[in-house]
């Protein structure tokens, strides 16, 4: 049970629901005296290894510079995006726009292949003047 823990803060970097993370939050506050905070990260490995990666946290504005302080040893970037939820909300819009943009350049080098454009050439182009 959670009683056996001495924790006085959890931050939560995964990718989760907004709505579930207030949830949590109210709980956790509630009934153990524990601030919870979401704080997903960007990134992928290569800013795990390096310490850069980006953290988008869900946090009332007075419990922030505890959570970034510790966040720090990990992140490089650290944003406050609103309270409790904010963070997983602000993570599934970016995740949504990455996948977009992958689906649109897909659909674009497809096209350009019926016009008989290399793909090769066509990402060469678009690399070095986008």
């Amino acid at each position: 049970p959670i009683e056996k823990f001495k924790a006085t803060t959890i931050i939560d970097c995964t990718s989760g629901d907004p709505y579930l993370s207030q949830e949590l939050c109210y709980e956790l506050k509630t009934k153990y005296n524990i601030v919870y905070t979401d704080a997903p990260v960007s990134g992928g490995p290569k800013g795990a290894e390096n310490g850069t990666l980006a953290c988008m946290v869900g946090i009332e504005e007075n419990q922030f510079p505890e959570v970034s302080d510790i966040l720090s040893l990990f992140c490089g970037k650290i944003i406050r995006c609103g309270d409790v939820g904010c963070g997983n909300a602000v993570k599934a819009i970016n995740n949504v726009l990455n996948f977009a943009t992958d689906v649109i350049s897909v659909e674009g080098l497809l096209a350009l292949k019926s016009f008989g454009v290399d793909s090769m050439t066509a990402l060469d182009v678009i690399n070095a003047s986008s």
